[in-house]
């Protein structure tokens, strides 16, 4: 079913209002004025109560709840989606259904395990106040699975001794999956009020076994990590970890902008990622700000431990300390091609090293405008990066365009068989290789286009 609505929406929102509507197997289960429950809990409840695959419809609205839902294991699916009209008969988009948590606890805890199947959609959830994961929290065992989609998470509240995970939380055991996709994380936060780590201001997933994630899509912005001890701040935007080699997490089309993080200790104040076999492609990562007193967190961090991780197509701009960290340790490796990073004019554009036998490449990559452009240790393999100042690489970066100017030296100039490959297509969604050879950085530039200094 799921697949069905996801495959319809692309096409179209009348195609998924027709989805939507004949989408359950079981029970159809209204809340809200005019539908058969009063309150989203108790449409919750009712559902799992239910044998069968059942749909929770939630009217537009505000609903001052804190909500919980646990699927037992039964191995049924639920699905929960908000913009209901007075009928129940028609959905919109617009995310006009507010689940407000009103500052009493996390707004809505997910808890899957089984074969259980739970999608939530169309809504936003706000207002949350917790110790930890104070807006949404997802909990997934076995071969259970969570999709979570066209949501707003926002203004929500982690605070404690030792705070974490302000706006969505997940952690996956076993064989779960769990897919986010086109949400928006806006102005959350974590305050450390100890001495000890604060992290996860938008986003933390933790992956263990054999679990899998795909982040994809998504806007995460504006989300805060503040530690008033001696402890470190660790990823405003992001912080995702895999705990063990067998799980597998993607991190795709994404952009991390504006988050911020005051510690001691910063790093990652856009993402943080490390762990295992990932994958890293055409994410956003701009604006993010170190508010510490030594100004050095990167925006954006990438480890390995384990396995193999790639990063490509990337782009990491504009920020006030480091721009991006690449680690691979312990015999794992790390393939990252075409980067572009600049910007960053008192620290440096690219930090990376190995250690403990692991392996780091780093190709096509351009790095400049930064205090130092590149720091690579000699255990690094490079090739193809330009790491030299010039101003005319760039359409407008004071503008924050960082697409290849006409007659740009980075323009086929990458090599076509880097180790890894090549990402399959560039930041803004064209074909790699336009042209006799790859373009160096995030973006291929379109030589037709520039052929005459004219568009087409």
């Amino acid at each position: 079913m799921t697949h069905t609505i996801r495959t319809l929406r692309a096409a179209g929102p009348s195609l998924m209002l027709l989805a939507l509507a004949g989408a359950a197997q079981g029970a159809v289960l209204t809340a809200g004025p005019g539908g058969t429950y009063a309150t989203v809990q108790d449409a919750l409840d009712a559902a799992v109560a239910l044998p069968g695959d059942d749909e929770v419809r939630v009217r537009f609205g505000v609903f001052p709840e804190n909500l919980f839902v646990d699927l037992d294991g039964s191995g049924d699916l639920i699905e929960m989606s908000g913009g209901w009209d007075a009928t129940f008969t028609s959905a919109s988009d617009a995310r006009t259904t507010v689940i407000d948590g009103g500052g009493l606890g996390k707004v809505f805890e997910i808890q899957t395990e089984g074969s259980d199947r739970f999608v939530l959609h169309g809504m936003e959830l706000a207002n949350g106040e917790d110790t930890l994961r104070a807006g949404v929290a997802v909990f997934a065992r076995d071969t259970s699975s969570v999709e979570l989609y066209n949501l707003t998470i926002r203004d929500n509240l982690a605070i404690a001794d030792r705070a974490s995970s302000g706006g969505l939380y997940a952690v996956l055991i076993g064989s779960a999956d769990l897919e986010v996709r086109d949400c928006d994380l806006l102005d959350n936060t974590v305050t450390s009020t100890g001495t000890v780590d604060g992290r996860g201001g938008g986003l933390t997933v933790e992956l263990n076994n054999t679990s899998t994630a795909r982040i994809i899509g998504n806007r995460i912005r504006d989300n805060v990590v503040t530690v008033a001890g001696s402890g470190a701040g660790l990823g405003a935007g992001a912080d995702i970890i895999q705990f063990e080699a067998g799980s597998f997490f993607e991190l795709t089309d994404n952009e991390f902008r504006g988050n911020r993080i005051d510690a001691s200790g910063v790093t990652g104040t856009g993402l943080m990622l490390s762990g295992t076999n990932w994958v890293a492609r055409r994410n956003r990562v701009a604006n993010n700000i170190d508010d510490s007193a030594n100004g050095f967190g990167s925006q954006a961090f990438f480890s390995t431990f384990a396995g193999t991780a790639v990063l490509s197509d990337t782009l990491v701009v504009d920020g006030n300390a480091r721009g991006v960290q690449l680690n691979a340790n312990s015999g794992a490796t790390l393939r990252a091609t075409n980067l572009t990073v600049a910007g960053h004019f008192t620290e440096r554009g690219i930090l990376a090293g190995t250690s403990g036998g692991g392996q780091l490449s780093v190709y096509n990559s351009i790095s400049v405008n930064n205090g130092v452009n590149a720091q690579l240790d000699p255990t690094v393999t490079e090739g193809s990066n330009l790491f030299t100042n010039d101003s005319g690489l760039f359409i407008d970066p004071l503008i924050g365009d960082y697409r290849l100017a006409p007659g740009s030296a980075a323009i086929d100039a990458g090599d076509n068989t880097p180790p890894g490959g090549l990402g399959p297509i560039d930041l803004a969604g064209r074909t790699r290789i336009f042209g006799p050879a790859v373009d160096i950085g995030a973006y291929e530039a379109d030589d037709v286009l520039f052929a005459d200094g004219f568009e087409a």
